[in-house]
């Protein structure tokens, strides 16, 4: 479509009127400007008068285009300033963008943090639904309530710290606030690895608690007799079993692999392998050790079934190794009350975790003797401190025979002679306790394993 250009009093400004539509009282008009650039012709559209352009504003434009061309700074055309313009805005939009994150970013709560991104990745990593649940009842419990509604960049050691106060006037254990630290330092880890944190976590300013879960809760005879009778009432299985942890010393896991190659009844003797062809590996270190037999245990291996030599001694009902005790013994232990008003975990009766097992020389001296020493009531005579003062480098030097139980030069009738001799020591210990008000010693049903563990 052509249309009738109309030349105005400007230089290099031109319009052309709109066919109806007014302006006031004169007709619309669009204007343009016509300028040389690099030797060439150019025209570029401004706009309608309805649109705020006038002949005086287009011609000003034009002079800005002609001063911009001269002297090389700034658009040289309205395309350009357009480009220019666009740039500008687009900048100051991503700049805004940015703010915004970096203030959502400075204002991202713990709570939030956890709820909205760390959990969820924790449960698409595949990470055990108990230690979610673990995990979660210490954000909500502990975490939440000290510092959770905090952003994290604003969270300090401090807070960790009232954190810890918190939990220990709670009577929460070591090992129960380490375990929250550590659940605090990873939500931090993982904010930091998604770009979402700077800097050092406070968690790496803050000092773990000493940690001592070890168990103090000890087993009397008569304990240990009551509750071997209700189990063999309640679970056959589970009273040999527990028969077999409070002899021998076994641990659960240990008891679980165990095969009946491994089960020698000439000798009296069960060896415990690192590993196995079934049960893969199953000491604590992975080392293999002997347990010598009582008479109890003996009598309960003659009465189950044998089975070939790489057959489970205590199978699960599908016939594979267990993972766990049945709860016939938590029932068991709850019925005689052992438990009861009991709210310290290490004073609770729990299937064996034995607390000599220590890498501290000089802590397992002080358990066993401590342990000698609670098998005698009352005041210990002079021949029983001397007694038990003899047993102890015993003990020592049966815990080093057992870690050295299978190398080559390993002296096994030296073993059985020690065994037997602490054994002796410990009938003597019995004997003098006789005038003290101590029961009668042929009623302890005293064995070695009650003493000596595997640590």
């Amino acid at each position: 479509m052509s249309y009738l250009w109309h030349s105005s009093k400007f230089k290099g400004v031109r319009f052309r009127e709109h066919p109806t539509r007014k302006h006031g009282i004169v007709a619309d008009r669009y204007f343009v400007i016509r300028f040389q650039l690099d030797g060439k012709r150019r025209e570029e559209a401004l706009g309608w008068a309805s649109q705020g352009w006038t002949e005086q504003k287009a011609a000003l434009e034009l002079e800005k285009l002609r001063t911009s061309g001269r002297i090389g700074d700034g658009p040289c055309s309205l395309r350009e300033k357009r480009k220019e313009q666009e740039a500008k805005r687009q900048a100051e939009a991503e700049a805004e963008t940015a703010r915004k994150v970096q203030e959502e970013r400075d204002n991202l709560t713990f709570n939030r943090f956890f709820a909205d991104t760390y959990m969820p990745q924790q449960k698409a990593d595949g990470k055990s639904a108990r230690s979610v649940a673990r995990e979660d009842e210490f954000a909500r419990l502990w975490i939440g309530p000290a510092f959770g509604s905090k952003p994290l960049r604003k969270i300090a050691p401090l807070d960790l710290e009232r954190l810890k106060k918190n939990m220990m006037n709670a009577g929460r254990a070591a090992r129960s606030i380490s375990y929250c630290l550590a659940v605090a330092r990873q939500v931090f880890n993982h904010a930091k690895r998604l770009g979402l944190y700077d800097g050092e976590a406070p968690t790496a300013k803050v000092k773990k608690p000493t940690e001592d879960n070890r168990r103090v809760r000890f087993l009397s005879h008569e304990e240990a007799d009551r509750l071997l009778e209700a189990l063999a009432l309640k679970s056959p299985n589970v009273h040999d079993m527990a028969l077999l942890s409070l002899h021998c010393g076994l641990r659960a896991g240990e008891i679980f692999g165990l095969e009946w190659g491994d089960v020698d009844m000439e000798r009296g003797v069960i060896t415990i392998r690192g590993t196995s062809v079934k049960a893969g590996t199953r000491t604590k270190s992975g080392k293999t050790r002997p347990a010598i037999m009582t008479d109890a245990v003996k009598e309960m291996f003659a009465q189950r079934v044998h089975g070939q030599h790489h057959d489970l001694v205590f199978p699960d009902r599908s016939g594979k190794k267990a993972v766990q005790v049945s709860d016939s013994f938590n029932r068991v232990v709850s019925a005689l009350g052992f438990n009861e008003g009991v709210e310290d975990d290490r004073q609770k009766v729990v299937f064996h975790k034995d607390p000599t097992r220590h890498d501290d020389p000089a802590l397992k001296v002080k358990i066993v003797r401590a342990k000698l020493r609670d098998m005698v009531s009352g005041r210990l005579s002079r021949v029983q401190k001397m007694l038990i003062e003899t047993m102890v480098p015993m003990y020592l030097e049966l815990l080093d025979m057992q870690n050295t139980y299978g190398t080559p030069g390993f002296d096994f009738d030296r073993y059985v002679r020690v065994q037997n001799l602490f054994r002796t020591n410990l009938g003597q210990l019995a004997n003098a306790a006789k005038g003290y008000g101590q029961k009668d010693p042929e009623s302890w049903g005293v064995n070695l394993s009650e003493v000596l563990k595997d640590a």
